[in-house]
């Protein structure tokens, strides 16, 4: 909604001001929250409960990070949108995160869980004995949390291009 302030322009209404403002978090919000969080399960996932590899795996993360985005700011404004357009560049940049996010999902899928050496200690227990094997379930339900989260990082990525794209 629109008002005429004092020099008789008309400028957007403090009420749409807060309507605009509260749409932005709302939709904001969640994308940012889980961009933030695929570094800190990284660095998570890396130091594990060795705190000693804390400082320098979290420092070598952040740096790659860093150098990620500043390196993608460069060359979408010096080399992509110039040469090809918006429209291009735009296309390029979720095709990149496309393939990144099913490098991660190839990634994650040939990780072992975390419970593979409880699993294959329990699998050894029981070709001893001769028993059936009941442990592939067991390693499949393990890995669901990981492949949950690489998926939820994978929808995150893609709706905050979108959202980029549509800002």
């Amino acid at each position: 909604e629109y008002q005429l302030n004092a020099q008789g322009w008309h400028v957007l209404s403090t009420s749409s001001h807060a309507l605009r403002f509260g749409g932005a978090v709302l939709l904001l919000t969640p994308v940012t929250l889980l961009m933030g969080a695929t570094l800190t399960l990284l660095i998570r996932y890396r130091v594990g409960s060795d705190l000693s590899l804390a400082g320098w795996h979290t420092a070598a993360l952040y740096g790659v990070n860093t150098a990620g985005a500043a390196t993608g700011a460069f060359l979408t404004d010096f080399a992509l949108i110039p040469n090809f357009g918006i429209f291009a560049a735009e296309t390029i940049a979720v095709a990149l995160n496309a393939l990144a996010g099913l490098a991660a999902l190839g990634l994650a899928s040939r990780m072992p869980s975390a419970g593979a050496d409880e699993a294959r200690q329990a699998e050894a227990d029981v070709e001893s004995e001769s028993a059936p094997r009941p442990v592939r379930a067991a390693e499949s339900a393990s890995r669901l949390p990981i492949r949950l989260t690489c998926w939820a990082l994978f929808c995150s990525g893609a709706a905050a291009m979108g959202m980029e794209i549509l800002w």
